[in-house]
């Protein structure tokens, strides 16, 4: 997003189509990774995406400096996703808070040997619940407080904090399954290899 000028963002305060069209290409890549963080597959995405690049745009009023336009942007569009969520059945099903106790860490150097791939990771939080998953991204990824999360969900902190703790223990399990399938893949590898020799 470091070619969005004042220029363009004044161009789309006056609704400029090419103007706006620019930005839209300029923000995309940034803002189509966090859209897909949320949503259950592609469509949904871009749906996000459209539906906050329009909130961005329909806001740039808002926006005082143009070097927080990256930051402005992302807020922007992570508030429209939870807006979205907030209005899907699936989202306000009546949440069952668990216990944290017993809770396993995972060591720092679990991701880097088992050789997990940033895209297992994504398939792994996008198979998470929605509300799980929206903590967890708003939490790990995103960097906003519990507190933050709370407040923008509408919800305790104690049940951003148990989502939280529940997107760990299944992403730990998910994870955990697709080390030892990625294992057991790698000793019959060597199994064939060495029966070659």
């Amino acid at each position: 997003m470091t070619s969005i000028t004042q220029k363009l963002i004044k161009a789309c305060r006056k609704k400029d189509k090419k103007a706006q069209s620019k930005l839209y290409e300029l923000c995309y890549g940034i803002l189509m990774p966090i859209a897909m963080r949320y949503a259950t597959c592609q469509d949904d995405a871009m749906a996000y995406l459209n539906l906050g690049f329009y909130k961005i745009l329909k806001n740039l009023d808002k926006l005082k400096d143009i070097q927080a336009f990256p930051a402005w942007a992302r807020k922007v569009l992570i508030h429209s996703i939870l807006d979205e969520l907030k209005k899907e059945k699936r989202y306000n099903e009546k949440i069952v808070l668990g216990d944290e106790n017993g809770k396993e860490e995972l060591p720092d150097d679990f991701l880097q040997e088992a050789h997990i791939s940033a895209e297992d990771i994504y398939h792994a939080i996008r198979s998470l619940p929605p509300v799980t998953a929206s903590v967890f991204n708003l939490y790990a990824i995103d960097g906003y407080k519990q507190k933050e999360i709370a407040e923008m969900l509408g919800v305790q902190i104690g049940t951003v904090k148990w989502h939280y703790a529940e997107a760990r223990k299944r992403l730990k399990e998910k994870l955990s399954h697709y080390c030892d399938a990625k294992a057991s893949e790698k000793k019959r590898n060597l199994i064939r290899e060495n029966g070659r020799g």
